[in-house]
């Protein structure tokens, strides 16, 4: 199950990339369908998954699935946000050029995602996160501006780059003995263990929009089409997360606590969130503030998950679930703007929430949600963050952690709440409001979903806690 999972998807993506003359309503059933079964295979995992081992390549490595509850996590919200992604792209991509290759590399790209989570060693998953940095980069070029051109290469490098030093993480671990993913794995302490631990988290941190190389995001974003900018921040940015999750519990990255690597890590958690932050506020281009948003949020999780407390752990989690949501929706609902009138400047916002009315609604709860508003899921993540850094005996860390997240909030609704008062309390020019109309539910429906489940996410936190725990031990 878990190979047919990742088999579909990269199969029908493949042959969609020469499949150019086809007719609009046969690529997007085409996409759909390979989704659906993608998704249905995943769900059979579930309950009917097994390891799978395959030969061996040169010195002993080998490609292995086997799933966990770690891997279901990821996979299923990789699965809701590629769907939610697919249905919006639908309608998105009628203004737009080569949708076969957009619907292919998208595919792929939800291929790798998944042959990274159902991976039961570190040279598997590292395979497939290379697989995704590799698809997800035709998904930012594709417009063939200049401008889509720049910020597909600066992906492109900061990916590569990030993978290079990862892979010196991985090749130190190895050498220490790890290399099939357990809880209970038993390293030994050594200044080689340690830097390897640390070069893992810094290179796949990349991804993630870690500081000191997070400058794709504000580059790749914007140029992307909407629907692949919601996927680099909703999704592909939780490639660096879950593999920044297996370095640190199931591949002995607790050896770090107490030593200069966990203290550098939070130091650099801890500068990306303010830098993000402080970054968004001065941004006009909807689309840059997001991503820059982005840069902020990540690290969020990354500081729960450093502080090796349980409830930093499960704060880290349930902020995954909020960002894959919130995240996600606040790009689309910014592309559905885009789509309808032409413009991503905050300041042209004025009164669109008449005209907008689910769209911008749903931009509003989105935004409540990662401000950290009860009772939204947001909430509930940055209480368990908090309470994981007080209780880690981090000493000054674990008071700079809480403090930083109560400024970044501050910030986090300074830009976003002002573009949900623009477009509902204040009026629109007379050319804005003849040009102005609601998305079609095509748009509307897959954004809507999304930041209500937020909320419903916040009413059922208790539930997704115990859940978390249950997968750690807890």
């Amino acid at each position: 199950m878990p190979a047919l999972s990742v088999l579909i998807p990269a199969v029908s993506g493949t042959a969609l990339l020469f499949a150019e003359k086809w007719n609009r309503k046969k690529l997007r059933g085409m996409t759909l369908l390979s989704f659906v079964l993608s998704v249905i295979c995943c769900a059979g995992t579930f309950f009917f998954g097994k390891e799978i081992r395959f030969p061996e390549f040169a010195g002993g490595l080998s490609l292995c699935f086997s799933p966990d509850g770690v891997s279901f996590f990821f996979a299923a919200a990789a699965c809701l946000v590629f769907l939610m992604c697919c249905l919006f792209s639908f309608e998105y991509m009628k203004k737009e050029e080569k949708e076969a290759s957009f619907y292919g590399f998208m595919l792929l790209s939800f291929s790798g995602f998944l042959g990274m989570t159902f991976s039961g060693n570190l040279f598997s998953s590292y395979v497939f996160f290379e697989m995704i940095t590799l698809c997800s980069f035709p998904l930012v070029l594709h417009e063939r501006t200049k401008e889509a051109l720049f910020g597909g290469k600066k992906y492109l490098f900061y990916s590569i780059g990030g993978s290079l030093a990862a892979l010196f993480g991985v090749f130190l671990l190895s050498f220490c003995g790890v290399s099939d993913f357990s809880a209970g794995t038993e390293v030994s302490a050594s200044p080689l263990t340690v830097t390897g631990i640390f070069l893992c988290v810094v290179g796949f941190g990349a991804k993630a929009g870690m500081f000191p190389m997070q400058s794709w995001l504000p580059s790749a974003h914007p140029v992307a089409p909407a629907p692949a900018s919601a996927l680099l921040s909703g999704i592909l940015t939780k490639a660096g997360i879950f593999m920044i999750v297996r370095i640190l519990f199931f591949c002995g990255g607790s050896l770090i606590q107490g030593t200069w690597a966990q203290y550098w890590l939070l130091a650099l958690a801890l500068l990306t969130v303010l830098t993000g932050s402080v970054l968004a506020l001065k941004e006009q281009d909807i689309k840059k503030r997001l991503a820059f948003s982005t840069v902020s949020q990540t690290s969020y999780i990354l500081l729960g998950f450093l502080s090796f407390t349980p409830a930093g752990l499960i704060g880290g989690f349930l902020h995954v679930i909020l960002h894959c949501l919130a995240k996600t929706a606040l790009f689309l609902c910014a592309g559905a703007v885009i789509y309808q009138t032409d413009t991503r400047d905050v300041s042209l916002f004025d009164g669109l929430g008449k005209k907008m009315p689910v769209t911008m609604g749903a931009f509003t709860l989105a935004s409540l949600a990662l401000i950290g508003i009860p009772p939204t899921v947001g909430f509930s993540s940055k209480w368990y963050l908090a309470s994981g850094a007080l209780s880690g005996g981090l000493y000054g860390w674990g008071v700079a952690v809480p403090v930083i997240l109560l400024i970044s909030a501050v910030f986090t609704a300074g830009y976003l709440l002002p573009v949900s008062v623009r477009s509902f309390f204040a009026g629109a020019t007379a050319d804005a409001k003849e040009k102005r109309r609601e998305a079609s539910p095509l748009m509307t429906v897959p954004l809507g979903v999304l930041s209500v489940l937020t909320l419903i996410a916040g009413l059922f936190s208790g539930v997704l806690s115990g859940w978390i725990a249950g997968c750690f031990g807890l």
